[in-house]
């Protein structure tokens, strides 16, 4: 008859409970904060360059609203382009109403929520409620290059004797309001429903905030809101964006030089290393002393 051996007992401290993990270690909890943050310094610029295309994108479609409103005035007036500004009694005095263009067109315009950019947060500044709305849009007329009575009711601008259309730009998203009447002498600090073409083409690059208004603006803004690009419409009716460093050259300050090297408004011609991009910056800004 067999027997059976007893159980023996284990040795001492065999017999122990598996340890299980509780939560993460401190270094395990550092790994992933740091992969978050690196996630995150991936997508944030992203996220933001979508936001700011999507505010491109919409600005883009305004300023193309505006110019099938500027064409639709023009086809019930002769084919000529929209004033920047229209007034009643004598010009430039105290108490006058002014009529600025978008004043003018938005019978044509569905909503004027289509003359503003839509980068901005505060997208214009309200002046006077009575009369002078329109001044204040950040989005500007090409006054010397395409809007009619360009020299305050002299010259007739029409479509059919615009030279290059397709090249023109009649609007361009403009400068941010600049200060107060008091600290610009000139009085121009609510003139932003227009600009100066070829003086806009030459700002100070390096020193944007040189001067009052002066004609840093434009360039300044499209750096700003939209990636230095410019968005336009033009006078054929269609709109895009362009560098706007492809059609402004760097006035050091000298505008007066810049404009008289490129735009050669004393019946000269351009060097002839400065040609080609004297053609370019004439067939977008246009001249404010001939009719072109």
């Amino acid at each position: 008859m067999s027997t059976v051996a007893p159980h023996s007992r284990p040795a001492a401290g065999l017999w122990r409970i598996p340890r299980t993990h509780s939560g993460f270690t401190l270094i395990e909890l550092l790994v992933v904060i740091a992969i978050i943050a690196i996630l995150a310094a991936i997508l944030f610029p992203v996220f933001a360059q979508a936001r700011r295309a999507a505010r491109d994108t919409s600005t883009l479609s305004n300023v193309r609203s505006i110019m099938m409103s500027a064409n639709m005035y023009a086809d019930d007036y002769d084919e000529a382009t929209v004033p920047w500004e229209i007034y009643e009694g004598a010009p430039f005095t105290d108490g006058n109403l002014y009529r600025p263009w978008p004043v003018l067109i938005q019978p044509y315009m569905k909503s004027t929520d289509v003359i503003f950019d839509r980068a901005r947060e505060t997208p214009y500044v309200l002046v006077d409620a009575s009369n002078r709305w329109g001044w204040t849009t950040t989005i500007s007329i090409n006054r010397f290059g395409f809007s009619n009575l360009k020299f305050d009711g002299a010259g007739l601008m029409t479509l059919a004797a615009m030279q290059v259309p397709a090249s023109r730009m009649a609007f361009i998203v403009g400068r941010d309001p600049v200060g107060t009447a008091s600290a610009n002498p000139n009085g121009n600090w609510t003139a932003m429903h227009w600009i100066d073409g070829a003086r806009s083409a030459c700002p100070n690059k390096s020193n944007l905030g040189d001067g009052t208004y002066d004609y840093n603006g434009v360039y300044k803004a499209a750096k700003d809101y939209h990636a230095n690009q410019y968005i336009v419409a033009y006078a054929d009716g269609h709109a895009g964006k362009v560098p706007a460093d492809r059609m402004s050259m760097d006035s050091g300050g000298s505008y007066g030089g810049c404009e008289n090297r490129y735009f050669f408004p004393y019946g000269g011609a351009p060097a002839a290393a400065d040609a080609e991009d004297s053609r370019r910056l004439n067939d977008f800004w246009g001249q404010w002393w001939a009719d072109n």
